[in-house]
C-alpha cells in the first residue's frame, strides 16, 4: 500500500488501504468496532494492535461493502464485521440476495418495480430520521456514517426512477419539449 494503516484521533478510527482492482480503496474502522468485535473483555486494548491481529478479515469486509456498492472512504460499522473471525462472512452471498427474515419461506416472491421504489423510499425516510437523530447527539462519526447511508438511498432511488422513467409506455398526447 501507498501508506500504512494508523490510528486517526480525532474521528477514533484506525485509516488504511485495501487494494481492489490494482487501485487503493480507503477505509476506516472504529476503535469501539475493534474492540467490541475482537476483545470485548480487554480493558487496555490498543485499536492499531486490534487491527494489525484482524486485519484479513477486516480488509474482506471493505471487499463486501466495496462489492455491495459502497465508495470510498468505507467507513466500516459493527454489522461488517460481526461475524465469524474464521473468515465465514468472506463466502457469504451479499445481503440483498438474501432473504429479509430468518424465518422467510427459501423461495422468496420477487419484489415488482414499484414496490423497490416504495421500499427504499421507507428506507430512505429511516435513514434520514437516523441521520438526524445523530446530528443532535454531536457524535460527528456517526453522523457521516449516516449521511453517507441517506446519500446511498437517494443515490439508488435516483436509479430505479431513471429506471422507471425510461420503462415507462409513451402517454398519447404528450410532448417531449
Amino acid at each position: 500500500m501507498s501508506q500504512p494503516a494508523f490510528f486517526h484521533i480525532p474521528s477514533g478510527t484506525v485509516r488504511f488501504w485495501v487494494l481492489i482492482d490494482g487501485l487503493p480503496v480507503g477505509a476506516s474502522i472504529g476503535k469501539e468496532t475493534l474492540h467490541y468485535r475482537y476483545k470485548p473483555n480487554a480493558t487496555d486494548d490498543d485499536p492499531m494492535t486490534t487491527y494489525t491481529a484482524n486485519s484479513a478479515e477486516i480488509e474482506r469486509a471493505v471487499r463486501r461493502r466495496v462489492a455491495g456498492g459502497s465508495t470510498e472512504p468505507v467507513m466500516l460499522r459493527d454489522p461488517d464485521v460481526r461475524d465469524g473471525a474464521d473468515g465465514a462472512l468472506a463466502h457469504r452471498p451479499h445481503r440483498a440476495a438474501l432473504p429479509h427474515s430468518r424465518h422467510a419461506a427459501a423461495v422468496e416472491p420477487v419484489m415488482t418495480f414499484q414496490q423497490d421504489i416504495d421500499s427504499i423510499r421507507s428506507r430512505l425516510l429511516e435513514a434520514e430520521s437516523e441521520r438526524n437523530g445523530w446530528r443532535m447527539t454531536g457524535l460527528q462519526e456517526k453522523y457521516i456514517e449516516a449521511c453517507s447511508t441517506v446519500e446511498a438511498l437517494e443515490l439508488q432511488l435516483d436509479e430505479r426512477l431513471t429506471q422507471q422513467a425510461g420503462q415507462a409506455p409513451a402517454v398519447p398526447g404528450s410532448s417531449t419539449g
